[in-house]
C-alpha cells in the first residue's frame, strides 16, 4: 500500500497557501504603517508629560542653564518646515527670558536672560525626532 500526495493535492494545497498570502501581505503593510503612526503618538504624548512635570515640579534646569527655575516655565515648540529632513521637528525648552517663547540663540545663561531682544540664551532642552 502506497502512501502519498497526488499531484491535485499538493497544487490545492500551494493554492491555499497561495490565496492566504496574498489575503495577509496587504494588511501586514498597512498594519506596520499604522503601528509607526501608534509609536509617535505614544511617544508625543510622553514628552508632553515630561514637558508638564517639570512645570509643575518647578524642577530646576541643567547645570549648562545655570541650575534655575526658568522664569516662563517649560514648553513645547512644534516647527513644521519642508526644509528639515522629516519635514517638522519638536523641541522641548526652558523659557528663560519670561516671554512665553521659544529662543535658539543668545550669549546668556538662563539666570541672565532678561526680556527684550537677543537678551536670552539658547533655551533648548531637548530636540525630538520620530
Amino acid at each position: 500500500m502506497n502512501k502519498a500526495f497526488t499531484l491535485l493535492e499538493l497544487t490545492v494545497v500551494a493554492a491555499i497557501i497561495t490565496i492566504l498570502a496574498l489575503i495577509i501581505l496587504p494588511n501586514y503593510r498597512q498594519e506596520e504603517k499604522q503601528s509607526a503612526l501608534l509609536r509617535s503618538v505614544h511617544k508625543l504624548a510622553q514628552d508632553l508629560r515630561r514637558t508638564e512635570e517639570m512645570a509643575i515640579s518647578a524642577q530646576k534646569t541643567s547645570p549648562e542653564f545655570g541650575e534655575v527655575f526658568p522664569k516662563g516655565g517649560y514648553g513645547i515648540y512644534f516647527e513644521i518646515n519642508d526644509a528639515l529632513p522629516k519635514g517638522y521637528r519638536i523641541i522641548l525648552f526652558a523659557d528663560c527670558d519670561g516671554e512665553g517663547d521659544f529662543d535658539s540663540w543668545g550669549s546668556f545663561t538662563c539666570a541672565e536672560a532678561t526680556l527684550g531682544p537677543g537678551n536670552s540664551c539658547d533655551e533648548t532642552i531637548q530636540e525630538i525626532t520620530f
